[in-house]
């Protein structure tokens, strides 16, 4: 039996019925959300979890012949309203200053592949297990130098949106704040980073180093260690910080065509010191 599959259908029953009855969708469960998880982990018995889904069955059947809703939709009137969302979209959408970053860097294709090139050079000094990519801009960065080693990536996923339902398969980062001063967190897929493992942490930008200590934490949590990080470019305030040793990484590489030549490529070689004793033990 799958029993997330029973559980779900469990939902949608109660979800008919209840639209049915109401005129509107609910999102919530209420108080049959802890009844729900039970049948999803494979805690109660197969005859008890088919019991229950008879009922819900009976009880969308009589919700079914008592309902005010029409027989047929406004087709008419929901397309339109469906057309006019997605036209307002494309007219009144800005892209923000992380969209235009981020396709002006993958729309040029030779400063993406030098990019990953420099990053593949220096990685071969480096003995690693795992690419680990830090949600968004990292993710086609890490992509593209996984599949240079053959390596797999594993996304680093920032913690919005996780439904509770599920957080029990994420190991939850700390909080950190980001550049904009918005309170973020990282989740990691359990058992995807393991004890022992080497990884490369792979972001497109660094602006403040918050997440990318908060991405070490997580990473070394699990008993792994950070060999090394690769960033695309990063602020003034983020390389004073990695140059002076405070954040926790031995290896600092960045590529960043657009400034001098002299200063594109900036390799620190740094022990992790007291900063990151400290931060550990917050």
């Amino acid at each position: 039996v799958r029993w997330k599959h029973a559980m779900h259908l469990l939902r949608l029953l109660m979800t008919g019925a209840a639209t049915l009855r109401e005129c509107h969708v609910p999102v919530h469960v209420g108080d049959r959300r802890d009844q729900l998880l039970a049948v999803k982990r494979g805690e109660l018995s197969w005859e008890k979890v088919d019991a229950w889904r008879q009922e819900l069955h009976r009880d969308f059947e009589q919700a079914l012949t008592e309902t005010k809703l029409p027989e047929r939709p406004d087709y008419e009137a929901a397309n339109a309203l469906l057309v006019e969302a997605r036209a307002s979209t494309v007219r009144c959408k800005v892209p923000t200053k992380k969209d235009r970053r981020l396709l002006e860097a993958i729309s040029d294709n030779d400063e993406f592949t030098k990019t990953i090139a420099t990053w593949a050079e220096n990685a071969l000094k480096v003995r690693f297990d795992k690419i680990v990519a830090i949600e968004a801009l990292g993710l086609p960065y890490g992509g593209a130098l996984a599949g240079k080693f053959d390596k797999g990536v594993i996304i680093l996923r920032k913690a919005e949106g996780l439904l509770d339902e599920d957080a029990d398969c994420f190991l939850m980062g700390e909080e950190f704040r980001d550049h904009s001063g918005k309170t973020k967190q990282f989740r990691l897929l359990k058992e995807t980073v393991k004890a022992g493992d080497t990884v490369i942490l792979v972001d497109e930008h660094a602006d403040t180093c918050a997440q990318l200590v908060a991405a070490a934490k997580i990473v070394i949590v699990c008993g792994a260690t950070v060999g090394m990080i690769c960033l695309r470019s990063a602020s003034g305030e983020a390389q004073h910080k990695l140059q002076h040793s405070t954040c926790p990484f031995k290896h600092v590489l960045i590529a960043n065509p657009n400034i001098s030549p002299t200063h594109r490529i900036a390799q620190w070689d740094r022990e992790i010191g007291s900063f990151w004793n400290d931060a550990m033990t917050r």
